[in-house]
């Protein structure tokens, strides 16, 4: 349910601001910049909102943006065929400047969100993985032993276990715990083998665990970074 109502919201959001254009523009005579005030603060409330959106899980951010998007596009289409023609350019507006204004949001909420944080200052760490490597040929037991010659600080996230960091073989393993449910809890795992964060589901039975993890744990603001 809940689910439902964060989709079918940009488009409701949307369509009202399009209501709101159309009833400023209908009229022949003039303008009427009361209405076109409340679309253009009305749809603002979605730009914020695709800002946002990140913060509840990648995919959840993506379909934001294409249920908004796909709104704002159709109802642009719609302005351009009912509205006076001297007024179809606030349709054209409605369908190229405002689905790039979504995404730019959007894009700009991924980069603040705080899974994109901690995934930038873990690449800060696997660089200091790779300067310690160089000096000694082998990565340290512990990230600690990196602090201070090879990184001032290991900006270690605000999540359930910190930084995840285990040696396998010549190799390394860094992670940080990113959801949990009932069934399942999920990290974040960074290898240099194939340097690039991926998601890895642990289930209950741990039968798939690289760090060797304890028991799942308790879904919590503090213990989601969705």
């Amino acid at each position: 349910m809940e689910s439902t109502i964060l989709f079918l919201l940009p488009i409701a959001i949307v369509t009202l601001s399009a209501w709101f254009i159309y009833k400023g523009l209908k009229a022949e005579e003039k303008i009427d910049w009361k209405y076109m005030i409340y679309g253009l603060l009305t749809i603002t409330i979605i730009y914020a909102w695709l800002y946002y959106a990140p913060s509840l899980g990648v995919f959840s951010g993506l379909f934001e943006f294409l249920f908004a998007g796909g709104t704002s596009i159709l109802a642009g289409i719609t302005l351009l065929v009912v509205i006076p023609r001297s007024r179809k350019l606030f349709s054209l507006l409605l369908i190229i400047l405002s689905p790039v204004i979504m995404y730019l949001c959007l894009d700009s909420g991924f980069y603040f969100s705080p899974s994109s944080k901690i995934e930038r200052n873990g690449i800060e760490v696997a660089y200091a993985l790779e300067s310690y490597s160089a000096d000694k040929e082998y990565y340290p037991d512990n990230l600690e032993i990196l602090v201070p010659d090879y990184i001032d600080d290991l900006k270690s996230p605000n999540t359930h276990w910190g930084w995840l960091y285990k040696l396998e073989g010549e190799d390394y393993a860094l992670g940080y715990f990113y959801n949990a449910d009932k069934y399942s809890y999920s990290i974040r795992i960074y290898r240099p083998a194939t340097p690039e964060w991926k998601t890895m589901i642990i289930n209950l039975d741990h039968t798939i665990d690289p760090f060797s993890l304890g028991p799942t744990p308790t879904p919590t603001p503090r213990n989601s970074l969705k």
